[in-house]
């Protein structure tokens, strides 16, 4: 959905129902997330939202209200597995696929309840027929929805006179200037929700994530939101190698003998495999280094391209490229 011109995301994504705060009041996922916008400056005009369960196999007791973070319960399954209480993820990402925006939330709580919550305003209108109706007949409602920012007033007149124009309204947007975004654009950037739910892939996936079996909700709350500041840097790796590909007339050579100028993160991290961290210890202190015969050309275009050095795997200054400013 995107956002109306002098918006900020900050303030969109800070206001409204349904923000959770942990217990020092501060949402430092959202901190981070804003951080990272900033330093890698990264477009925010369209953003996909969508929500996921996740499976856990323990026995949790719902806490009284003071203790309250989340309800670890049964509710409709993504997964397929109704036998298993399950918790959620709400994650909302930018049109290329960057994490801005995640929370973990109730396991029996809706997709309709969770977007209304994060930045969906519901109208019911009466919906009249042709003519003088009836003594006590009963009285009908469409029920519209329409996205309403923190900080954007609506033009209630053009808004009532779009509705008279239209009888049917299939995808819905706030900003309600055509030359700004036509109903193409509308179209196209639905067609992207699936940038968001490829993310989902990362969060389910066993090699990664697997089995949470922590003792209590406040474990699975910590260790959720770690996942999804490692989906956050997954992504942000994603977006720097393909954006310096881009750049160039070689594709990156990925396991397989595959050739892309795309490669998703997986691919990356398959790439790093092989390398093997050798720790030496010396009268002088400890010395890391990777054997030789591990480099190859393909290794080390690839942490070029995400903005490092070979030196990263030795070096207490992280192996800095210019790629990563």
């Amino acid at each position: 959905m995107p956002l109306p011109k002098g918006e900020r995301l900050s303030d969109a994504a800070t206001a409204g129902p349904g923000r959770r705060l942990d217990k020092d009041g501060v949402r430092r996922d959202l901190a981070l997330a804003l951080s990272a916008i900033k330093v890698h400056r990264i477009e925010t005009t369209v953003v996909h939202a969508d929500t996921t369960s996740i499976s856990v196999a323990g026995e949790y007791e719902q806490e009284d209200e003071a203790g309250h973070l989340i309800d670890i319960t049964y509710g409709y399954s993504k997964d397929r597995r109704p036998d298993l209480k399950q918790f959620l993820y709400g994650l909302i990402t930018t049109g290329e696929g960057i994490p801005i925006f995640g929370e973990m939330r109730d396991g029996n709580m809706s997709d309709k309840k969770w977007n209304k919550e994060v930045e969906i305003k519901e109208e019911r209108v009466i919906k009249r027929r042709v003519g003088r109706p009836r003594r006590g007949e009963p009285v009908n409602y469409q029920v519209h929805y329409r996205v309403v920012p923190s900080l954007v007033s609506v033009n209630e007149e053009f808004v009532k006179d779009l509705k008279a124009k239209a009888a049917t309204f299939v995808l819905i947007t706030n900003i309600l200037d055509d030359k700004e975004l036509s109903p193409a654009d509308v179209l196209r950037e639905y067609k992207n929700q699936t940038a968001v739910e490829l993310f989902f892939r990362f969060l389910k996936n066993p090699v990664y994530v697997d089995g949470i079996y922590v003792k209590n909700p406040e474990r699975v709350v910590a260790i959720g939101y770690v996942f999804l500041m490692a989906l956050l840097i997954y992504a942000l790796l994603q977006r720097r190698v393909r954006r310096n590909l881009a750049g160039e007339t070689k594709p990156l050579t990925i396991p397989g003998k595959r050739k892309s100028f795309s490669p998703t993160g997986t691919m990356l991290l398959e790439m790093l495999k092989p390398l093997t961290i050798a720790t030496v210890e010396t009268d002088s202190g400890f010395i890391h280094q990777v054997p030789e015969n591990q480099w190859t050309e393909d290794i080390r275009r690839l942490l070029h391209l995400a903005g490092f050095s070979e030196e990263i795997y030795s070096c207490t200054n992280y192996g800095r490229f210019p790629y990563a400013n």
